[in-house]
């Protein structure tokens, strides 16, 4: 039987109408943090590479960020038509939650090509600088949904199990009180791929960077990234089979894991591209 029976305060300041919720907190929480450890990783890139790369993830971010926010909550509102056609004015109460990671990946990426495009900069360096700080506000951010009592799993009687009131419950599971903490499963998965990739891009601009005449000649872009494409989204495709809420499902798996089985083949495939490809260059460097 669950030990865990507090529900946590959905709002976490109130003075008169001014409401500050806490999933918003966490969620600026989640883009801080990132963002500080992008720009903490462009710096390091920056001094290796001897080119501008701060300044343009200044820019970048900004476009991510609104751009994100808005694919995130367009998927979120296509998977619930039936609850916000007759509620057209919750598309933008955003403090209630509702996003999709998924919207706001592809638009991450489409925005990071299209940015790269027109500033001649390489898009596979960009993603792999971004990557780690995008990460770990996964992290941070999936525990807006604990506060907002959403994306939670399968009724349990673990200990782990959290409560959720009656009202926050999915239809059909009215009777049960305690379910799958499937956000911290999420988040626990997300600051360990967090750590791993960390560890990965320190190791690879320092080790594998090859010198001829003190010019950068050789890197491997684009694996950091592809990497975490593919190891997220296999964590993602997993954790769906405990998630409840209702969304689209199609011969019998839910739209999450259908998305997520097409990035994790579109990631294999071109990671092992770029595996192949950099070897090549490796080999061909060494004669």
């Amino acid at each position: 039987m669950s030990f865990w029976n507090y529900i946590p305060p959905e709002i976490l300041f109130q003075f008169g109408s001014f409401t500050i919720y806490t999933y918003s907190v966490l969620l600026g929480v989640a883009v801080i943090v990132g963002y500080l450890m992008t720009v903490y990783l462009a710096h390091k890139y920056e001094m290796v590479l001897r080119r501008q790369l701060v300044v343009h993830v200044d820019y970048l971010f900004f476009w991510l960020l609104l751009f994100g926010v808005i694919a995130s909550r367009l998927l979120y509102v296509l998977y619930h038509l039936d609850f916000f056609i007759p509620r057209p004015w919750e598309i933008i109460a955003l403090w209630h939650g509702g996003w999709v990671w998924h919207g706001a990946f592809l638009a991450g990426l489409l925005v990071t090509f299209v940015y790269t495009w027109r500033h001649k900069l390489p898009f596979w360096l960009m993603v792999d600088i971004m990557t780690p700080g995008l990460v770990l506000g996964q992290a941070i951010g999936r525990w807006g949904n604990y506060f907002n009592q959403e994306a939670y799993g399968l009724p349990t009687s673990l200990i782990w199990g959290i409560p959720i009131e009656f009202a926050q419950r999915v239809t059909g599971y009215e009777g049960f009180s305690h379910f799958q903490p499937t956000f911290l499963y999420e988040s626990l998965f997300a600051l360990a791929l967090f750590i791993g990739l960390f560890i990965a891009s320190r190791i690879l601009l320092f080790r594998f960077v090859h010198r001829s005449n003190r010019e950068v000649r050789f890197m491997h872009f684009g694996v950091i990234f592809l990497s975490y494409a593919l190891l997220y989204s296999f964590g993602r495709f997993l954790i769906e089979f405990l998630r409840i809420d209702i969304v689209p499902v199609i011969a019998g798996l839910r739209m999450p894991q259908w998305i997520s089985l097409a990035v994790m083949a579109v990631a294999m495939i071109l990671l092992i591209r770029h595996l192949l490809r950099d070897q090549e260059e490796s080999d061909r460097l060494s004669l």
